[in-house]
């Protein structure tokens, strides 16, 4: 089972393979975090406004406008830029690490980093991207937690948030590799019997049904394309 795995993280040609795939996965994992992002801020303003009435009221409010205003932006650019999701998701991702981090150390240096720990084992699973890049957002949100956790913290505070944040980095990346894993067969069968579906398997051209989704796909391209110079 390791030797599959290794295969399969090493073997990062599948991202260029089927690249079109990737991207629809990273498009539809986007959308998801964006709307459980919401649930989670108006939870989280909920218990705020009601019970907690902390520090962090605000920064509940900033978090909930933020996604948002993203859930906006996606809905209407979604399909025009699909191509590009992997990239956004990070995009989108990166602002709320940094206020994650911001709000364990800075705006609560008397306390032990909560937020970030969760948002640092949960980001990383809902991208599907190669492994090294991957692994290089998890050693950033890592070492920028660290960076900023030694200029507000000190003592036996600061060492705990240390330790707990390179667990949750070391827990992030190995549950990162399994589900890389199962994600990245999936994408491979469901692209073969796909090929399969759509091409004779005498001649390996075209049936009606690919040629059907050929003539579809581009046609929306081409309309999608024609939106965008307009």
């Amino acid at each position: 089972m390791l030797k599959e795995i290794f295969r399969h993280l090493k073997n990062t040609q599948c991202f260029v393979k089927y690249k079109e795939k990737v991207s629809e996965y990273n498009a539809d994992a986007l959308g998801i975090f964006i709307t459980a992002g919401i649930i989670v801020s108006l939870v989280a303003l909920l218990l705020e406004f009601v019970l907690l009435r902390t520090r962090d009221f605000w920064c509940v409010i900033i978090l909930l406008v933020y996604f948002l205003i993203m859930l906006v932006v996606y809905r209407k650019n979604v399909h025009e830029y699909v191509d590009y999701s992997t990239i956004w998701i990070y995009v989108v991702q990166i602002p709320v690490v940094i206020l994650g981090i911001v709000m364990g150390t800075m705006l609560n240096a008397d306390t032990k980093a909560f937020s970030i720990l969760v948002m640092l084992i949960s980001f990383p699973l809902t991208i599907l991207d190669k492994p090294r890049r991957v692994l290089l957002y998890v050693v950033g949100i890592v070492a920028a937690f660290i960076l900023m956790d030694i200029q507000y913290k000190s003592g036996a505070l600061l060492l705990h948030d240390i330790l707990h944040v390179l667990i949750a980095g070391m827990v992030s990346f190995t549950t990162v590799v399994f589900v890389l894993n199962d994600r990245i067969e999936n994408v491979e069968k469901s692209q073969m019997f796909l090929t399969d579906s759509e091409h004779d398997p005498l001649t390996g051209i075209y049936n009606r049904r690919g040629g059907e989704e050929t003539v579809s796909y581009t046609h929306l391209r081409a309309h999608e394309t024609l939106r965008y110079l307009v």
